[in-house]
């Protein structure tokens, strides 16, 4: 099998699954998420979402053992993408093949968590939006490493509850701009970004208002569990990203620059109790 470009065949998806039209689906590229991508999907799935498309980047670890039951089940698509930032492609390939196939679908990374402030589900929240809206962007709050070392027992919204106070200037520093991930409407979108859709001219932010930065971290947010501890952060870099590749800066000062541990913010665990449960079973 080619690894080498877009259209010399990088994907290889087992057996998809028809099912109904979901009202809210997640699109994400992952590599190397087993111990992580049970909580994440269960995490979202009781705030409403009901399908995760997930491609998967080289993995090598348990990863598609873990997703399998879900695989199984309908709920996650799952899809192997081989080679190099490979990120955009995913995520357009996705677009090319699914763009009728869900009302709403959720751009996000497996240590991102969209968290219900107002509302008690993702679903309630997109019904406030104006029927215009083709995507809104959410902002993060990002979170760091609350001291630990190594990666602690647990999960990650109860390990990690603290986070800089103002993410926007860490942003800005880092992109250049206000870092938002986005909630789309597919069928109106020509091409998939990192932190928003193409066209631009419907999008919204969490007030249904035209996005200017920095976008309101109220109602709705995005929990980026970024740095998680230093051992994990180290670990994950070194192997690189579906976007970056290689992760070309010193990955110890990297960490240092991101891990911002300045407030406390347990706006996740309402959800705790819940998903302990579902995990427990």
């Amino acid at each position: 099998m080619g690894h080498d470009n877009f259209t010399n065949k990088i994907f290889d998806t087992p057996g998809r699954q028809e099912t109904k039209k979901p009202f809210l689906s997640v699109l994400a590229i992952a590599k190397d998420e087993g111990v992580y991508i049970r909580e994440w999907i269960e995490f979202h799935r009781i705030v409403g979402v009901e399908k995760f498309w997930i491609y998967d980047n080289d993995s090598t670890d348990n990863m598609h053992q873990v997703l399998e039951p879900y695989i199984n089940a309908g709920i996650v698509d799952y899809t192997k993408i081989y080679g190099a930032q490979v990120q955009l492609q995913a995520y357009n390939d996705w677009l090319a093949q699914h763009r009728n196939d869900t009302e709403w679908c959720a751009v996000i990374d497996i240590d991102e968590f969209i968290v219900p402030l107002d509302m008690k589900t993702i679903p309630d929240f997109l019904h406030s939006l104006p029927d215009f809206a083709h995507q809104v962007l959410l902002g993060w709050h990002l979170f760091g490493s609350n001291g630990h070392l190594t990666k602690p027992d647990g999960l990650v919204i109860e390990n990690y509850n603290k986070r800089a106070i103002d993410s926007t200037p860490l942003c800005i520093d880092r992109y250049g701009a206000d870092a938002t991930k986005a909630i789309i409407r597919p069928r109106f979108m020509d091409f998939i970004q990192l932190h928003f859709s193409f066209p631009p001219s419907q999008a919204v932010d969490v007030n249904g208002s035209r996005p200017t930065p920095p976008v309101p971290r109220e109602k709705i947010v995005v929990n980026h569990y970024y740095c998680k501890s230093y051992g994990e952060y180290i670990a994950r870099k070194a192997k690189g990203d579906a976007y970056h590749g290689v992760f070309p800066n010193d990955i110890e000062k990297s960490f240092y620059e991101w891990d911002s541990n300045e407030v406390i913010d347990e706006s996740a665990f309402k959800y705790l109790g819940q998903l302990k449960d579902v995990l427990a079973k």
